[in-house]
């Protein structure tokens, strides 16, 4: 059965165990847990946001909220109003705000659903999200779980020739992909992910990125897992780790557990756990993150620690499959630190950014455009 505890480690991005990820699942497959743990979402980005940009301490704005909810009864918990408040160093923390807007209804743009491309070793294209449930693919079985998944047999037929199959993630998609030995990836929007259909015989399993990815690794000290992006490659036998790799930006990976290499231009340099490798200068640079606002989006949030309008921006038009427009290009580097949840509605989203006073979005069909105040 499943415990607060569980509940709570879940909404803090601490690791749970097999067992304990499980329960979750299931407790979260019902709509009414669904509702009440995005209630608790909301609550913590209250939490969060209840504190001034000065002196935000989100340990203890966490601990906070964790007391607060722990006391009272699910049947009682409500959700927070709260507002923004403006930074003097011009940095505003901002969070789910539940407030109504007074200004004119913007146009209905809707969150991500799970949609995707299958490329299959034949060069067929299936659309995974038509319904299609079992078909094979060189011998290997492969299954689409509830519409939102695409899972990869794991019986032996080592004996076929290498093929492969690739995954497209368009904008306002994600996906989730259960490899035939069993590693299971999360694919954000504007992802592809090449893998062979089965790793056989290979020395390695060896995967190709664009886009952004999470990986839980299926542990095989004997073949390592490779993940090959533009800029470099990552190997580990077994771990969870992020990577973000989208065209015009530098990869990025991002350590949540085990231990990886990173191999760029024959230099090797380690990863440890809470760690972040980034390409700079043509050469890897590792610091020390927090994990969970890298992993987030695997979550169902969105998480913006002090980012650029511009990378929010960017997000926000790959989740809702928008085309952004800045009148100013000055209007990029403006900074907020942000948390919400990917399955708001982007007047909401929208609303939000223009209660803090210093700029306006406007959409047009799919088309927003940002201005200054």
């Amino acid at each position: 059965m499943i415990t607060d505890d569980i509940i709570f480690a879940k909404l803090s991005d601490t690791a749970l165990s097999p067992d304990e990820e499980r329960l979750f699942e299931e407790w979260y497959a019902l709509p009414e847990n669904r509702a009440h743990y995005e209630m608790l979402m909301r609550e913590r980005a209250a939490a969060m946001a209840a504190m001034t940009p000065e002196t935000v301490d989100m340990q203890t704005a966490w601990a906070r909220f964790e007391a607060r909810n722990r006391r009272r009864p699910a049947a009682r918990r409500r959700t927070m109003r709260w507002s923004v408040a403006a930074a003097a160093a011009a940095v505003i923390v901002v969070g789910m705000l539940l407030f109504d807007r007074t200004d004119a209804p913007m146009e209905t743009v809707h969150p991500a659903t799970f949609r995707a491309v299958l490329t299959l070793s034949t060069g067929e294209q299936i659309m995974l999200s038509d319904g299609v449930e079992t078909f094979e693919d060189n011998g290997a079985r492969i299954s689409i779980e509830s519409g939102n998944a695409l899972t990869y047999s794991t019986e032996d037929i080592t004996g076929a020739p290498e093929s492969f199959n690739t995954v497209l993630v368009p904008r306002g998609g994600f996906f989730r992909v259960e490899l035939s030995d069993g590693t299971v990836v999360w694919l954000n929007s504007e992802t592809r992910l090449r893998y062979p259909v089965t790793f056989g015989a290979a020395a390695t399993r060896t995967v190709e990125l664009t886009g952004e990815a999470y990986f839980a690794v299926a542990k095989n000290d004997a073949k390592p897992f490779i993940v090959r992006t533009e800029d470099y490659d990552i190997r580990v036998t077994g771990t969870e780790f992020n990577v973000r790799s989208y065209m015009a930006e530098n990869t990025a990976t991002t350590l949540v557990s085990g231990a990886v290499e990173i191999t760029c231009d024959g230099r090797i340099s380690a990863l440890q756990a809470g760690q972040q490798a980034t390409l700079c200068d043509g050469r890897v640079a590792i610091a020390a993150v927090d994990t969970g606002d890298y992993t987030a989006w695997r979550n169902g949030e969105f998480s913006f620690r002090l980012s650029r309008l511009g990378e929010i921006m960017d997000e926000l038009q790959r989740w809702y499959d928008l085309n952004v427009v800045f009148d100013d290009p000055a209007l990029r580097e403006m900074r907020f630190s942000a948390w919400f949840s990917r399955h708001s509605d982007i007047e909401e989203i929208f609303g939000i950014l223009e209660k803090t006073n210093r700029i306006s979005l406007t959409l047009r069909g799919t088309e927003v455009r940002v201005k200054g105040k």
